[in-house]
């Protein structure tokens, strides 16, 4: 990645999380419960209200992937990973700018690796 794509792709992944803590204030975080998000859970000994904690405090430097659009229009979807422990987890996270929604699809052990393309950068201007 140019250092200039790599810049506005940060910027982008900065925005997105900003937006995503403003909506998720406004109006609570919408958590698909799925099985893998119980069992992640209970494997790590955590609340729900730890995993949003997580999810609310993602940084830029925290992005794996994919940073676009959704399935429908006015959707943006955003990939991260994050470690508990020892256990690295991946999250995925959904705005739903037509209702001002933050939604998370999916936190759970990693089935893959996951690479931190910005895990070198400063957090100061990030998403806060």
């Amino acid at each position: 990645m140019t250092s200039v794509a790599r810049r506005l792709t940060r910027m982008a992944v900065a925005d997105f999380l900003k937006r995503f803590k403003q909506y998720a204030e406004k109006d609570g975080m919408v958590v698909f419960a799925r099985s893998e998000y119980v069992s992640t859970l209970a494997a790590l000994g955590i609340l729900p209200r730890d995993a949003e904690e997580i999810i609310l405090g993602l940084v830029p430097a925290d992005y794996y992937q994919g940073i676009g659009p959704g399935n429908r229009d006015r959707e943006e979807i955003c990939e991260f990973g994050t470690h508990i422990g020892d256990q690295e987890i991946y999250i995925k996270l959904l705005l739903d700018n037509e209702h001002e929604k933050a939604c998370c699809f999916s936190f759970h052990e990693a089935e893959r690796e996951i690479t931190y393309p910005f895990a070198d950068c400063s957090e100061s201007g990030g998403a806060s």
